[in-house]
């Protein structure tokens, strides 16, 4: 938790008191997802200890962590959900988070939901909930959501490359890829693989994010 002491074009950032450290640290204007104002209050986590002072972010992966920690913590306090990867990209305006759950046949993602009504609080970007599997071509299909997952074909992983090929059914792949490419490219950071994406009717032209 932090305010806004004072604006400083010069550097361009934020000079604020933090409460929790009871320290100044300063907050740069790439990192903030609003505009503020003097005396505003506001939520960052660190993202780096600077000379001076600590740089907040409000556009890290940790930051986003942090906020599906706090929003999820009822079901997270009895350990039998789990947060297994958070991902975004600069310009997308929403958030992928994959859980995991340690009770078989449990819907993960009908048990998280209700807890995630406050996440606009902390961010403009909205929550993508992923369900996680170790199957890595299940993984995939889960993390183009919500991209219908019945209309991919086949998921070709190449583990020594870290790419895979997702062949998706014919007038589907812009579902896949999103607006900007912007689907696919937050799903591949989320799995960890690039991804290409390939209409079945036409193999041989491929898209890639």
């Amino acid at each position: 938790m932090a305010r806004v002491i004072r604006m400083d074009p010069g550097h361009s950032a934020y000079l604020l008191w933090a409460d929790s450290i009871g320290r100044y640290a300063i907050l740069p204007h790439q990192f903030a997802d609003r505009q503020y104002k003097v005396r505003d209050s506001l939520v960052g986590a660190v993202y780096k200890v600077g000379e001076e002072f600590p740089m907040l972010s409000q556009r890290s992966m940790h930051y986003f962590r942090r906020i599906a920690e706090l929003m999820l913590a009822p079901v997270l306090a009895d350990d039998h959900v789990q947060i297994k990867r958070v991902a975004t990209a600069q310009a997308a305006p929403f958030v992928k988070v994959a859980v995991d759950s340690h009770r078989t046949g449990e819907d993960v993602i009908a048990a998280c939901k209700p807890f995630l009504s406050e996440f606009r609080t902390y961010t403009p970007r909205t929550i993508a909930l992923v369900k996680y599997h170790q199957e890595l071509d299940l993984y995939i299909r889960e993390a183009l959501t919500p991209a219908p997952s019945r209309s991919v074909r086949r998921v070709d992983v190449y583990r020594e490359e870290h790419q895979a090929r997702v062949v998706v059914e014919r007038g589907t792949i812009a579902q896949f890829l999103g607006r900007k490419g912007m689907n696919a490219a937050v799903a591949s950071k989320l799995t960890g693989y690039g991804l290409l994406l390939v209409d079945e009717s036409d193999l041989g032209r491929v898209s890639g994010a």
